[in-house]
């Protein structure tokens, strides 16, 4: 009788896991795939510099998603998005295999990063760390070469004051070809908001990284 008391314990609480379970992967599936197919493209994730697992979601700055998710159309600190580097660094990207061909100026695929700093933040770019209003961003050190020790073209160490019309990019790798490399890029630059639903580990909160909130 004891035996046969332990099995239903055991059967409902194998039963109560389920109920739990079961539905929450249902719903996070439902939204993935709404989200899906609300978005404009679907694109695969190929590159090391951030943590994205698997497929992410992009729209159109000006289009109809893009407005309802942000009324205002701004583009903030810790927006994931997609946008052409300038043409001398594409070039250099495509030559040496460090990125996918596509239609950006410069023959390269638009690529995928963070946006770090907007209009009016102060960066300072050092050998050790990028510095965003005087907040250090992690993993931001300087790389003078690639993998492959080729010397790596970066624009002058300093500080930049960015401009009403500019934003500075930025991916969670050391070896990410971002802003770090290339400056700040101008907002027309931006092709996409992406969102990814899978990464490997969590973006760094950039807002409160940089000062813009308490952590």
């Amino acid at each position: 009788m004891t035996a046969n008391t332990d099995v239903t314990i055991d059967a409902k609480r194998t039963f109560t896991w389920s109920m739990m379970v079961k539905p929450m992967m249902v719903m996070t599936f439902a939204v993935v795939g709404i989200c899906a197919l609300a978005a404009e493209h679907v694109h695969q994730n190929r590159s090391n510099s951030l943590p994205i697992v698997g497929p992410f979601l992009v729209w159109r700055p000006n289009g109809i998603i893009a407005h309802l998710l942000r009324p205002n159309g701004n583009i903030e600190v810790g927006d994931l998005i997609q946008a052409c580097p300038p043409i001398d660094t594409a070039r250099e990207a495509l030559d040496r295999r460090y990125v996918e061909p596509g239609d950006c100026p410069g023959g390269v695929a638009p690529f995928l990063k963070l946006v770090a700093a907007t209009a009016g933040d102060v960066v300072t770019t050092t050998p050790a760390a990028v510095l965003v209003n005087g907040h250090r961003l992690p993993q931001s050190a300087q790389i003078m070469r690639d993998s492959a020790g080729r010397v790596v073209l970066t624009r002058p160490l300093g500080t930049y004051v960015l401009l009403p019309n500019q934003i500075w990019l930025y991916g969670t790798s050391i070896r990410s070809l971002d802003s770090r490399k290339f400056g700040p890029v101008a907002i027309d630059a931006v092709r996409f908001f992406a969102w990814a639903p899978f990464v490997s580990e969590p973006f760094p909160d950039l807002p409160a990284i940089t000062g813009r909130q308490m952590p």
